[in-house]
This record gives C-alpha cells, sequence and structure tokens, in this order.
C-alpha cells in the first residue's frame, strides 16, 4: 500500500481509501463489482488488493476508472514486474548508480 500511496503523492495526486476490506461495504457482504462502481464515483484510479484470484479483472470488466492490480490470491504482486523492468529500463528518470555516486543516493 505505501508503495502506491507514495508514487500518487510523487505524480501530483491525492489518496483516498480504506485499508482492507473489513473497513468498507465488502464485510457487510457488498461485491466487488459494486464497491468498484462506488469507488468509480470518487476516484480517478483505483489500486487494488485482493485476497481472492481474478477480484481485480472482475472490477475491470464493471469499473468506469482504471484499475491496477495491486495484487490477488496467488497472484501476489504483480507490478513489481513492472517496476523490475523500469528500473532496468535505459528510460529510467534517475541517473544510473556508479560506485561513485552510491553514497549519494537513498536505498530504494
Amino acid at each position: 500500500r505505501l508503495s502506491f500511496e507514495s508514487a500518487m503523492i510523487h505524480l501530483g495526486g491525492q489518496v483516498l481509501g480504506f485499508s482492507s476490506a473489513a473497513s468498507s461495504s465488502a464485510s457487510k457482504g457488498e461485491s466487488v463489482s459494486d464497491t468498484i462502481r462506488m469507488i468509480s464515483c470518487y476516484a480517478d484510479i483505483c489500486a487494488m488488493r485482493h485476497p481472492k484470484e481474478g477480484a481485480p479483472m472482475v472490477a475491470t470488466a464493471v469499473s468506469s476508472i482504471p484499475v491496477i492490480n495491486a495484487g490477488d490470491g496467488g497472484h501476489q504482486h504483480p507490478t513489481q514486474t513492472l517496476t523490475d523492468l523500469m528500473n532496468r529500463s535505459d528510460d529510467h528518470p534517475f541517473p544510473e548508480r556508479t560506485p561513485e555516486s552510491s553514497d549519494d543516493w537513498p536505498v530504494r
């Protein structure tokens, strides 16, 4: 959760939401489809972590906003692959670390 919130803030956005299903209407039986429809009324994008495999796919099918799969069941953290690729990309916005500059960089 922290990485997605940090990324949104760094991009100039704001974050709202709930930290677990227990603090949402899902605890009262609201479906994933209904939850994402409600979130779509308040947000421009949704990063979703859900214990059931395929839940983000269900959300994407009915959502009017983009849904980022932040982990679902056995799929764990699919966005980690994107992060790994971005860090290896020649187009990465940060300069490459060198032995001479490594002490100047925060640990990521």
